[in-house]
């Protein structure tokens, strides 16, 4: 969970493995998908392009057929077409690097459409590899049309509606929202199905233009709140806390910014794990510092401007203290921040460089003006 959404604040959820595309000629004509060999192997098995479930690794499903097994279980689904574990073997096969032929990849459609029709509850309806490729327009909506149905046909099935979700997230983020607040309306108590929706929202808002943002933002803000009074592991309340002081300065919610930045303030490394805890202390530290700047109290704020230093993430989400300091004329104080972090992050200091070469020549990093306006 934690390592998927800070997939989706940095660059986008990666939701699903986008799989290689080539097509095999032989002798003029497509080869038959069973005849499509792979490219290379490790070891006996089919090197893989994802990490499988761990249940597709054991009885009764064994892992992927090897390229030999593909033909004498495509045809053996010709008189049982209801043999799930075929499916499955199959399915992984065409997931792996039989993936990079077209008719493999067509192949791996029609496994998935079966899965999704006939055993829509099952977990693995609900994994990644039961997705298409993302940019397989036509596959995708096959797939969306199908889980309609499931969920219209089973509509009480709490499996099924999270499995319905999962893919449903990666088809848009609005059909996630959709799909997730079903899983919400069956299982009120599920803190996990309340941050799903949460995170389609801040997914939204990466494409949503400047006058539907703060709207967008909202809606993932009560989500996480919704969420952050379930039961939840301890572990996770960090990562909550992390994203409400997001979204709540987003939203100009500014007394909620406030009480859960403190509240962050006290939670150690023993209670939030790495990188959560730099990305936690730093959005904490910042807002903090953001609405002491608010409240014309500069000193405050260059304050808890040396406390972001000690805890600067790879990606700096929230740059607005540097942009106010620098604003007010706090020169100094912003470029000893970006020395510390330069010297914190070796990945980022290029960026954190720029900056400072540009302050020092009497320049406000444009890097800085494009994020933040004052609060």
């Amino acid at each position: 969970m934690v390592d998927r959404l800070i997939g989706g604040i940095s660059g986008g959820l990666l939701w699903i493995v986008a799989w290689g595309a080539s097509t095999c000629i032989a002798g003029g004509q497509e080869a038959p998908v069973a005849a499509i060999a792979p490219a290379h192997r490790s070891g006996p098995d089919l090197q893989l392009q994802h990490e499988l479930p761990t249940d597709l690794l054991a009885p009764p499903y064994g892992g992927p057929a090897t390229y030999e097994e593909t033909a004498r279980l495509e045809k053996a689904l010709t008189t049982a077409p209801d043999d799930f574990a075929a499916h499955i073997r199959l399915l992984v096969y065409y997931s792996g690097e039989g993936s990079r032929f077209e008719r493999a990849r067509a192949a791996r459609l029609e496994h998935i459409l079966w899965i999704v029709r006939n055993k829509p509850e099952s977990s693995i309806a609900g994994d990644a590899i039961c997705s298409p490729d993302p940019l397989d327009s036509d596959a995708m909506d096959l797939v969306k049309a199908a889980w309609d149905e499931q969920v219209k046909k089973l509509p009480n099935s709490l499996s099924v509606s999270k499995n319905a979700a999962e893919f449903m997230g990666a088809y848009s983020p609005l059909s996630g929202i959709v799909a997730w607040k079903r899983v919400v309306r069956l299982a009120p108590d599920d803190s996990s199905a309340i941050f799903s929706v949460a995170q389609c929202y801040e997914r939204q808002l990466m494409s949503s233009p400047s006058d539907w943002r703060v709207d967008v933002a909202h809606g993932a803000l009560t989500a996480y709140l919704e969420g952050v009074h379930r039961p939840m592991e301890v572990s996770r309340r960090g990562l909550v806390y992390w994203r409400i002081i997001m979204m709540a300065m987003d939203t100009r919610s500014f007394d909620i910014a406030r009480q859960y930045a403190e509240l962050s303030l006290k939670l150690t490394i023993k209670d939030v794990p790495r990188p959560i805890y730099d990305y936690l202390k730093f959005a904490a530290n910042t807002a903090l510092g953001r609405l002491a700047f608010r409240d014309g109290d500069i000193a405050v704020a260059k304050d808890y401007l040396k406390a972001c230093a000690a805890t600067v993430p790879p990606f700096c989400e929230d740059r607005g203290l540097l942009s106010d300091l620098l604003r007010a004329g706090a020169t100094e104080d912003v470029i000893q921040f970006l020395d510390q972090a330069i010297t914190r992050t070796p990945g980022g200091s290029s960026e954190f460089r720029l900056w400072k070469s540009q302050i020092s020549g009497g320049a406000f990093p444009p890097g800085l003006l494009r994020f933040h306006e004052p609060i």
